[in-house]
């Protein structure tokens, strides 16, 4: 089965585009903060968290 590839190209003005990084930013602290939980779990009980018990700890 072949797939096609579309491009989509954003040309945010300055507020959209100071929201993407806002956005963007968040995740990636959200992203660390789980690697580093993951990491310290390890460390203190010898097993490491999965992404399901991570997901459930996150407030709504």
């Amino acid at each position: 089965m072949a797939t096609k590839r579309i491009t989509f190209r954003l040309y945010p003005n300055k507020e959209q585009n100071e929201k993407l990084h806002y956005w963007r930013r968040l995740h990636k602290d959200l992203y660390n903060a789980c690697v580093v939980n993951r990491k310290t779990q390890y460390k203190k009980f010898g097993k490491s968290i999965n992404y399901f018990d991570q997901q459930n700890s996150l407030p709504e």
